[in-house]
C-alpha cells in the first residue's frame, strides 16, 4: 500500500489498525468485511491489497470438475470477501480496487471489481475462491524481483514477519525507496499513467 503514496495517493489505513482482524464496515442494520484502506487522489477508492508469492498458474483442473476452462495465469480472493466487497461498493457508491503484488513476477497489478468483471468461481468446493485472468488487471508498476524477494524472505527462504505495529513515516519512505519501481526514471510518465488509471476507476 505504501507504493500508492509514492504515486500521490493519501491513505486511511483501516486494516493496519484492526488488531489483526478483518476490518469491518458497520451500519445500523448490517456489518460486513471492509477492504484494507480508503485511498484518495481525485476521489475516494476502497483498496484491498494482497501479496502473493506468484500468480497462480491454473493447469485446467480435474477431469471431473463440473466446469472446465483452459490453462491460464490467474489471481483471486476468498468468495466471502468478494461478496462483502460488492456489498461495500454498492452501499457506499465508492469503487473497490483489488491490488495484487506478485513477488516472483515483481509486479503490482490492480483493477476495480467493476473493471475485472464477473469472476470464475472455483470448481473445487474445498477452495471457495473467485478468480480472474491476470490480463484483466492493469499493471501499475514493476519492481526489481531481487529486491522484492529480499524484502519478503530471509536468506533461508523463510517469510519475514511483518511488524505488529504501524511503521513510522521514515520506515515507510525507506521501504518504498528500496523497492522503487524499475521505471523510476520515467516518474512523470508513470505518475500521469497512474492518474489516468485512477480517473478511469472513478468511472
Amino acid at each position: 500500500m505504501a507504493t500508492l503514496t509514492y504515486f500521490g495517493f493519501r491513505l486511511i489505513d483501516i486494516g493496519g489498525s484492526s488488531n489483526e482482524k478483518a476490518p469491518m464496515l458497520h451500519k445500523y442494520k448490517f456489518s460486513c468485511i471492509a477492504p484494507d484502506a480508503l485511498a484518495f487522489l481525485s476521489g475516494p477508492l476502497w483498496v484491498e491489497c494482497k501479496t502473493k508469492s506468484a500468480h497462480n498458474k491454473w493447469r485446467g483442473g480435474a477431469q471431473a470438475d463440473p466446469i472446465r476452462f483452459g490453462p491460464c495465469a490467474e489471481e483471486g480472493i476468498d468468495r466471502e470477501k468478494y461478496e462483502a466487497y460488492l456489498r461495500v461498493q454498492k452501499d457506499t457508491g465508492v469503487p473497490v480496487v483489488l491490488l495484487i503484488l506478485s513477488i516472483k513476477e515483481g509486479e503490482l497489478v490492480g483493477n476495480t471489481l467493476r473493471g475485472l468483471g464477473e469472476p470464475r468461481f472455483s470448481p473445487n468446493p474445498n477452495y471457495d475462491l473467485v478468480n480472474w485472468d491476470v490480463y484483466k488487471f492493469r499493471r501499475i508498476c514493476q519492481y526489481d524481483c531481487v529486491r522484492l524477494r529480499k524484502y519478503f524472505y530471509n536468506k533461508d527462504g523463510g517469510v519475514i514477519q511483518a511488524p505488529t505495529d504501524m511503521p513510522s513515516d521514515q520506515q515507510r519512505r525507506q521501504a518504498v525507496e528500496r523497492l522503487k519501481p524499475q521505471q523510476g526514471e520515467f516518474d512523470l510518465i508513470i505518475l500521469d499513467a497512474v492518474a489516468q488509471m485512477e480517473r478511469d476507476w472513478q468511472g
